[in-house]
């Protein structure tokens, strides 16, 4: 990710608590926001758990199978520290210019790979198992 352009990296693969490499990143205070863009109902579970006072969780990616509150939202947290979730189905004309000069700069990378259409069933089983890494574009030529 810092090859992206990031100027930290979390992995949540080996990290304990992500919201304690959260708070050690800020100074104890958590991130001003979280962008949940995948569909994994537990990234949504912990965002709120990683964010500071006047937070905001930005939902983006829509979590598989039955819809689910956010596990980490309750009530009593949400008011003693003034946060917010919002729902961003797609962003704005404005927002996608931008976001193509972002890539034209090269500051946003593409993680993909190319897989041929006998390969779906093994690619169907790696976004099962929660190990695809990127996108996948599968080749439907000869």
């Amino acid at each position: 990710m810092l090859e992206n352009g990031a100027e930290h990296f979390i992995s949540v693969d080996g990290t304990d608590s992500l919201a304690d490499a959260v708070q050690a990143l800020t100074g104890g205070h958590g991130a001003h926001a979280v962008v949940v863009c995948t569909a994994h109902q537990g990234a949504y579970d912990e965002s709120v758990n990683l964010l500071r006072f006047g937070g905001r969780v930005v939902c983006v990616g829509i979590p598989e199978g039955d819809m689910k509150p956010i596990a980490s939202a309750t009530a009593g947290v949400m008011v003693a520290k003034a946060l917010q979730i919002v729902g961003s189905a797609v962003g704005t004309r404005k927002e996608a210019i931008e976001a193509v000069e972002f890539a034209a700069r090269g500051i946003v990378k593409t993680h993909y790979t190319v897989e041929k259409m006998d390969k779906l069933t093994d690619v169907f089983n790696q976004m099962d198992q929660q190990k695809l890494k990127g996108r996948v574009v599968i080749d439907l030529s000869g």
